[in-house]
């Protein structure tokens, strides 16, 4: 994930966001809202961000269909949790770093998303894919707070 916008203290951060990118080579290309998984991945054992935030895997659900692969996600970092030494934007449950962004605390954003803050923090934004290594184009997004 990527730091889109700081604040100081409490709001409401406004996100907008447009373009396509392919979250895989071999798929359709997708704008912020995403995709459906297509069958047969969607009976294999894998999950993505948002589905791992709620405690959801293709294994568990195999019937359910997985929506919003590729679609622009959003966690907000309060700046006690940010400002840690060690702190990295990435899956912080897997043991990669340190201190990282708890799946919990993700959220879809799509094309246009508003959230109110309670804290000074980072807004961080990513694609909700479990492999971001073959994903290609881009998304444009912005940022508005008080």
């Amino acid at each position: 994930m990527v730091a889109l916008i700081s604040v100081s203290g409490p709001g409401t951060i406004t996100i907008a966001a447009n373009g396509t990118i392919s979250y895989n080579n071999a798929y359709p290309v997708t704008g912020p809202l995403g995709g459906v998984l297509p069958n047969p991945l969607n009976q294999l054992s894998i999950s993505f961000p948002l589905d791992e935030g709620v405690g959801i895997s293709t294994a568990a659900y195999p019937t359910k269909q997985v929506t919003h692969i590729g679609a622009l996600i959003g966690a907000f970092v309060p700046a006690s949790i940010a400002n840690q030494a060690g702190f990295q934007p990435v899956d912080g449950t897997k043991n990669l770093v340190q201190i990282g962004i708890e799946p919990s605390t993700l959220f879809f954003v799509g094309t246009r998303h508003s959230i109110t803050v309670s804290s000074a923090g980072t807004l961080y934004v990513g694609i909700n894919d479990n492999n971001v290594s073959d994903n290609s184009g881009s998304f444009t997004v912005g940022a508005a707070s008080p």
